[in-house]
């Protein structure tokens, strides 16, 4: 089983202000810390990172060495297309996709690897991380709906979640003590709430 991440993050970060996958964190942007606990993972690189072609300048002053970058000149059409345009350059060995976000920056280094690792002894399940009986992210999608999320139109509302909704016996929950999880920073104040320095 060979699980590729891909982190979607060619959004326009409006409520930011700024884009939030260059935002900083204890010195560290959203992308590093997010790339840095994915090479711990298990997961198979290099990994996709699909990027707002807008930040060309940005994400190239970053290291990221595990990372193969794609640009995404459509960041209108959402996150479903920047996820179709990574699906497009997914090697053939590689089994599963685990889908995250730039502006979830605070999911723990083990929580990675037990989706990883369920993967492997549930290779044709989704697999949903909860909290307390809540979903977040990240969302591992098996080789088996590819396809589907591809042929879906970019503008469908809920996006890649029609797979989770046409599919509910195919989606398999993990509980996870960790409530990164569910925190998605979308603007300053989110940032401010957790504690930490906010920088761009």
């Amino acid at each position: 089983m060979k699980v590729l991440p891909v982190i979607l993050a060619a959004g326009e970060s409006k409520r930011m202000g700024a884009p939030k996958p260059y935002m900083k964190l204890e010195g560290r942007t959203f992308l590093e810390i997010i790339a840095s606990r994915l090479e711990n993972s298990g997961a198979s690189f290099p990994g996709i990172i699909v990027f707002n072609e807008q930040h060309h300048s940005l994400i190239q002053s970053l290291s990221l060495p595990q990372f193969d970058l794609i640009s995404n000149e459509r960041q209108e059409l959402g996150q479903l297309y920047s996820l179709q345009l990574a699906i497009r350059m997914i090697p053939h060995g590689i089994t599963g996709v685990l889908l995250c976000l730039a502006d979830h920056p605070l999911i723990h280094e083990e929580s990675y690897r037990r989706i990883v690792e369920m993967h492997i002894l549930v290779p044709h399940k989704v697999i949903l991380p909860t909290y307390e009986d809540r979903p977040g992210h990240p969302t591992l999608f098996p080789r088996l709906f590819f396809q589907e999320i591809q042929d879906l139109a970019p503008e469908k509302p809920e996006g890649v979640k029609n797979v989770l909704f046409d599919h509910p016996d195919a989606v398999m929950d993990i509980p996870l003590q960790d409530p990164g999880i569910l925190m998605n920073l979308d603007s300053p104040e989110d940032i401010s709430q957790m504690g930490f320095e906010f920088k761009t």
